[in-house]
């Protein structure tokens, strides 16, 4: 017969620490599991379906990304990487940036500002590629 021995701590790893948790912790995450699976579903169920409710989503969502407006989000981001350069550049020693770690400092700043521009203008560039063939400004 076979002397039964307890689950490895490794074996119980491999499922996120399910295996010896607590029924109340094991069903609490089953639950949530489940919530997200349904939301997602949902989500993935209000998709468009047709080329042009594709178009027509995609340009929504691009318009929200490269517009202005009080959500914040990529132009927010974009404006935060710039402002963030000038002030290393200008006053990084206030900032805790001296010698090398300021050069690097600019240096990643100006890499992040330099991305977010040429995304910026793919965004633009695909907005406006969506536009056209569907006659919307």
């Amino acid at each position: 017969m076979t002397k039964l021995r307890p689950i490895p701590y490794t074996a119980n790893q491999e499922t996120h620490g399910l295996a010896l948790a607590a029924d109340v912790v094991y069903t609490s995450e089953i639950a949530q599991i489940d919530r997200l699976r349904e939301r997602q579903a949902a989500y993935r169920a209000s998709l468009p379906t047709s080329v042009e409710a594709a178009n027509r989503e995609a340009i929504s969502v691009l318009s929200d990304l490269i517009e202005p407006d009080e959500r914040g989000g990529f132009l927010e981001a974009l404006h935060l990487s710039i402002a963030l350069g000038a002030m290393i550049k200008k006053d990084g020693n206030a900032l805790g940036c001296v010698g090398p770690e300021r050069d690097a400092a600019i240096f990643v700043s100006e890499r992040v500002s330099d991305a977010l521009l040429q995304v910026h203008g793919e965004l633009e560039h695909m907005n406006t590629a969506l536009r056209t063939p569907i006659g919307i400004g």
